[in-house]
């Protein structure tokens, strides 16, 4: 199909999952970050790891899921990955609720200004989340471009290694946290695939 013809599709999606991305970063894990019931867990890998302050590889591991969407890039592409991420999203704060954990008590603080630009943290002077445990976001962020924009799969396995062992050297997430993303999101992919072919089945 013509790009044009899916900028209808784009722009509908915007409208639709905007809100639920401000709702999701601005309010849903404030209420997180601050739950009386959050407890730390033991982990057996964690306890084994010295710890490390990776900040600055994962922001890389993060920019370089641009690139590859960049090489790649169409519009229906877009419309499938935005809906891609709001299913994932969907399941993660379904994990969130049932599962409040604590972050590890020697972890270093994750400095992604990535990440901080994109939700408007640094702007805000906001203090980072660190609680948002359970299933990894960034592993979920770059699982996501890897399904919609399959396009050289073994060097995004490698990079997904590479983010999931630097998340786990500064402990800024638990073993689990970089386990569930890979049996979650070809799940939410498949979901946003018959979504997006249903409802803009001219940009599918």
């Amino acid at each position: 199909m013509a790009q044009d013809e899916c900028l209808p599709s784009v722009l509908l999606t915007l409208l639709l999952s905007t809100p639920f991305f401000i709702f999701y970063v601005h309010n849903f894990l404030s209420w997180v970050e601050n739950r009386s019931e959050l407890v730390p867990i033991y982990d057996p890998v964690l306890a084994r790891l010295p710890t490390r302050d990776t900040s600055w590889p994962i922001v890389v591991f993060s920019l370089s899921t641009l690139l590859f969407i960049w090489s790649d890039f169409t519009w229906s592409r877009v419309v499938l990955c935005c809906w891609t991420m709001v299913f994932t999203l969907g399941v993660r704060c379904i994990f969130l609720i049932v599962c409040p954990l604590k972050v590890h008590p020697n972890h270093i603080v994750l400095n992604d200004r990535f990440i901080e630009f994109i939700t408007g943290h640094r702007a805000n002077h906001a203090r980072p989340y660190v609680n948002d445990l359970f299933m990894s976001g960034h592993c979920s962020w770059h699982l996501v471009v890897s399904h919609v924009f399959p396009e050289h799969a073994a060097i995004k396995w490698v990079l997904f290694f590479g983010l999931a062992c630097c998340l786990l050297l500064c402990k800024a997430h638990y073993t689990i946290d970089v386990l569930i993303p890979p049996f979650v999101v070809p799940h939410t992919f498949a979901l946003a695939q018959s979504f997006v072919t249903n409802v803009f089945g001219s940009c599918s």
